[in-house]
């Protein structure tokens, strides 16, 4: 993954600055918008600036999990077409994209189901974006609830494998989700979220998340993560950048003499976010500083 790293200035003791490295003409857009000095709209002030390499990388990643947490669970709702009649388990097929591959047993309380999208397709709900590979699990009826395991499962350039646990809550106009992932991209990093809630709009395909988990960089560095109200809509933006909500990223201080416990930094999607893939990132409360990331509108 390209990293869009930005550098920061280190202040030596007897005062004098040096730049701790030099900065790349692919950065400009990555410049802090409310100056130097400033109070976000939280209240809380504090010095804005630019990212530490670690920082911009952390960033990178998280933007990336969140991208793959929602796709993935966009893909997954497509299960919402397997449906208990007289306490049957009964598969609807609404479209050629996905297709269902199910195995039924009629007097039991669970199915096998794999929802397929082949070497790539369209699903109805997304009809600019191509997806492929395939989800597959078990569904248990009472509660209602589907164990997944994603094979080889594709939106885009990355490959996702991974598993997820699920139960369902059916709404009017709408399917929620409780649930856990363990989600890896072929291109390094993975995800594991806790106590993950969503909602899928059965109509426009918007979806709605929330969560806590760990994030993993590509190289191996470990960050708390916790996503608020991502929303993201593939139908509208035809792709699963999110489109509003935060994604705040907690990095533990190496540095044990000086500094905190840990770095927080909050990574804030816009309208903007899907088209540019320009998101805003505060740093332990900071005024917020806009970063250019590696997502691919």
């Amino acid at each position: 993954m390209q990293l869009r790293a930005l550098c920061l200035s280190i202040a030596l003791a007897g005062g004098v600055m040096m730049p701790a490295c030099s900065p790349n003409s692919n950065d400009q857009a990555n410049q802090n918008l409310n100056g130097a000095e400033n109070q976000n709209d939280n209240g809380d002030s504090g010095v804005s600036r630019e990212l530490t390499t670690e920082e911009a990388e952390a960033v990178e990643s998280a933007a990336r999990q969140t991208e793959t947490s929602g796709a993935t669970s966009s893909a997954t709702s497509y299960a919402r077409q397997t449906e208990e009649t007289n306490a049957r388990i009964t598969i609807q097929q609404f479209s050629d994209c996905p297709t269902f591959e199910t195995g039924i047993d009629a007097d039991s309380q669970q199915a096998t189901v794999v929802i397929d999208f082949g070497e790539g397709c369209t699903p109805v709900l997304y009809p600019d974006v191509t997806v492929s590979g395939s989800i597959g699990g078990t569904v248990t009826i009472g509660p209602f609830s589907i164990n997944l395991t994603l094979d080889s499962f594709s939106v885009g350039g990355d490959t996702i494998d991974g598993e997820i646990e699920l139960a369902f809550v059916k709404e009017d106009g709408s399917v929620g989700f409780t649930g856990d992932m363990d989600l890896s991209l072929s291109s390094g990093g993975s995800v594991t979220l806790e106590s993950v809630q969503w909602s899928l709009d059965t109509t426009t395909g918007v979806v709605t998340m929330s969560g806590t988990g760990i994030g993993e960089e590509p190289d191996g560095d470990v960050y708390q993560l916790e996503l608020v109200e991502i929303v993201i809509d593939g139908q509208g933006n035809g792709n699963f950048i999110p489109e509003s909500g935060v994604a705040t990223v907690t990095l533990p201080n190496e540095d044990l003499i000086f500094g905190p416990d840990s770095t927080v930094l909050e990574v804030t999607f816009t309208s903007q976010t899907p088209t540019t893939g320009i998101v805003l990132v505060s740093v332990n409360g900071a005024a917020a500083i806009e970063y250019q990331t590696a997502l691919a509108p």
